[in-house]
């Protein structure tokens, strides 16, 4: 959404020096402007492959990066599972050093207050 024009630039543009000036060092004003050697058709099928272009070149940009971080995130998953199975197996206590495990009993109630 644009900002309301400043009153006193609304003044400035309007002053009729300014206008003159502004008329005056205008470098194309009061010269004729050829016609384009083009057809309305040429130039909505030009500006529409530029569009395709830019389009394109924006995706090339974008792609690389993206690109090279999927790699390095597959590169790190990679070696953390290669160094994940380097690891060496927690030792384990020998099941004739270990008490026989007893089942659990229900822990008591509290006594109410």
């Amino acid at each position: 959404m644009r900002d309301a024009p400043d009153p006193d630039e609304e003044d400035f543009r309007n002053d009729p020096l300014v206008r003159i000036a502004a008329t005056i060092m205008d470098p194309l004003h009061g010269k004729l402007v050829p016609p384009s050697p083009l057809t309305p058709l040429q130039l909505i099928e030009l500006a529409a492959r530029q569009r395709r272009d830019t389009v394109r070149r924006r995706l090339k940009w974008l792609g690389a990066p993206l690109a090279v971080a999927a790699l390095v995130v597959v590169v790190l998953v990679t070696a953390a599972d290669f160094f994940a199975g380097q690891r060496p197996a927690p030792i384990a206590a020998s099941p004739a050093d270990s008490p026989a495990p007893s089942p659990a009993a229900p822990p008591a109630p509290l006594p109410l207050p």
